[in-house]
């Protein structure tokens, strides 16, 4: 088998990709990895063009323009050859011969994705921190103290609400092909499409109870993840992509919107407080313009299964200061 292809989007990664090639040519079963550069100031190609001297498997592709690293990702799935694909972040570290053995017990189970533990690194010094709440609950609920098991999305519903994180889990090179995924061209949630679309369309999905990799995010770092400006709003047109996957897969949205709805939830409470005052009333007509679409059949959907959730949707969609707080 051809096995891994790793795709890295890369922009201005200078300090940290090295690192992060580094510890994935350490994997026998690692096919190629391509980092997509988008458009870097600094020297990421540079060094990315040094690794390919030494190890045939580094390749480096240019974005014609800066795409971000959704317009990344998609660029490099489209030019990988391997059996899986692997979507890290330019300055993740893999724990050490970690993609072999995810591969190894894909391969074992059958599985078109395997997701693993996590762990945060957000102090230079590279102290360990723990994963997020909202994700370590799922694993707990779902695996326990079993080190691997495997399931049917009717099996782990749960799992939809994690967090959207890309390079915590190996996915079939099969699946993406065959079922066109693709990743969000948005600035910022450019992943929340593909969590929906590989776990809505995958047959057989493995959890493994291990750490194999710490992900960075340093305070006043400038990652997406600490922007906070007009481009946070790219997050409804992300919510509204999984929308039309949904109405394209009904039987999906019938079993599974509730946990849309809790995720999407989930991640506007964690937006609200951090936006400047004077972008929170844009952005609670965004919220109302997201839930436009709200009505009886999937009130209903939801009812099922969360009275609490089916209301919340409802009050987001008519008032959604006054469940924030207001101003």
């Amino acid at each position: 088998m051809s096995k891994v292809s790793v795709i890295i989007p890369a922009y201005n990664a200078q300090e940290s990709i090295g690192e992060t090639i580094a510890a994935v040519l350490e994997n026998r079963d690692v096919l190629e990895v391509i980092v997509v550069d988008d458009m870097s100031r600094d020297a990421t190609a540079m060094i990315v063009e040094r690794h390919a001297q030494r190890d045939d498997r580094v390749r480096l592709l240019r974005n014609p323009q800066n795409g971000g690293a959704g317009y990344s990702r998609n660029a490099g799935m489209a030019a990988a050859h391997g059996d899986y694909y692997y979507f890290l972040d330019a300055d993740d570290m893999p724990a050490h011969r970690s993609i072999d053995e995810v591969v190894y017990h894909m391969e074992a189970s059958g599985c078109d994705v395997m997701v693993f533990r996590y762990r945060y690194v957000t102090e230079k010094s590279g102290r360990l921190g723990p994963m997020l709440e909202i994700d370590n609950d799922a694993w707990q609920e779902l695996v326990g103290d079993t080190d691997i098991r495997v399931f049917t999305l009717d099996q782990c519903g749960r799992l939809l609400f994690t967090v959207n994180f890309p390079w915590n889990k190996v996915v079939s090179a099969r699946l993406c092909r065959e079922t066109g995924l693709r990743f969000s061209e948005t600035r910022v949630h450019n992943d929340i499409y593909a969590h929906w679309h590989i776990y809505m369309h995958a047959q057989k999905i493995g959890m493994m109870n291990r750490y194999l990799i710490a992900h960075r995010v340093y305070q006043g770092a400038a990652q997406l993840t600490n922007v906070f400006t007009e481009k946070r709003f790219e997050v409804f047109k992300a919510f509204a992509e999984v929308e039309v996957l949904f109405t394209r897969l009904p039987r999906m949205k019938e079993a599974y919107y509730q946990w849309f709805l809790r995720s999407k939830l989930d991640l506007l409470c964690w937006i609200y407080p951090q936006l400047p005052y004077d972008l929170r009333e844009r952005f609670f007509a965004l919220i109302r313009q997201c839930y436009e679409e709200y009505g009886q059949t999937e009130y209903d959907y939801v009812r099922k299964q969360s009275i609490e959730m089916a209301d919340i949707a409802l009050r987001l969609k008519q008032a959604p200061h006054l469940l924030f707080g207001g101003r």
